[in-house]
């Protein structure tokens, strides 16, 4: 490079190069003894002396060489720039109503969320119904129901389903209008959530596919929503 630029102009570019280098291995597994071999090319470049720029030209192609040693002795992953935003997740999943109104199923909801862009299907399932379940819980006790910590998925949808029934039978106005939809749509989700995958993926039943995943992360999504208007009572 000294020899068609000049060694003036070889040693701007070197000096630039080592520079903006500096950032990009930063947030790399590089060891330390690699970090204190950057350091001694880096002193060596500021030193600017033309009768070492063959020393330093060997710097530069042993660095290149162990760097590449180094990050050869890691296994990386490639998340898709259309699923990067569920890995990473600088906002919540479901967005930030689900997460101030159920925070107890942030855990489960940011698990099935990584499991979906790691292509880890089945477990984006287990973590969605675990999160249902929760929300299945906080249902139950919104409508008084008892006990609900120690009882299945159906020991509490047949008492909610008796909650419902007596809320139908009262006086028709807005209020219990609203109400009945709000639990409603919300308990015929969970019973469909319950027969279609909660019990499969809990008992090791089944295996999910991409397709199938996303889907059911959709259907939790909604459901997660949709509970987080929180009625009015």
């Amino acid at each position: 490079m000294a020899l068609t630029l000049g060694w003036a102009e070889g040693q701007k570019h070197l000096e630039s190069a080592v520079t903006e280098l500096g950032p990009v291995l930063k947030p790399l597994p590089l060891s330390r003894s690699l970090w204190e071999q950057f350091e001694r090319l880096e002193k060596q470049v500021l030193l600017r002396d033309p009768a070492l720029w063959q020393v330093t030209g060997i710097m530069v192609r042993e660095f290149h060489l162990n760097v590449v040693t180094d990050l050869k002795a890691n296994c990386y992953l490639l998340i898709p720039s259309g699923l990067y935003s569920l890995y990473v997740q600088q906002e919540p999943p479901f967005g930030r109503d689900v997460d101030g109104a159920y925070p107890h199923t942030r855990y489960d909801i940011a698990a099935a969320a990584r499991c979906l862009a790691l292509d880890e299907w089945t477990a984006c399932v287990f973590h969605l119904m675990r999160a249902a379940e929760l929300a299945l819980r906080h249902l139950a006790r919104q409508l008084h129901i008892k006990y609900v910590d120690i009882r299945d998925w159906a020991e509490i949808l047949r008492d909610v389903d008796g909650v419902l029934k007596v809320m139908e039978n009262k006086p028709k106005t807005t209020q219990r209008n609203r109400r009945l939809k709000y639990y409603g749509i919300a308990r015929t989700e969970l019973s469909g959530f319950r027969v279609a995958w909660r019990n499969h993926v809990m008992h090791s039943r089944d295996t999910y596919n991409e397709k199938e995943a996303a889907a059911i992360y959709g259907h939790v999504e909604r459901l997660m929503q949709h509970l987080a208007t929180r009625l009015t009572e």
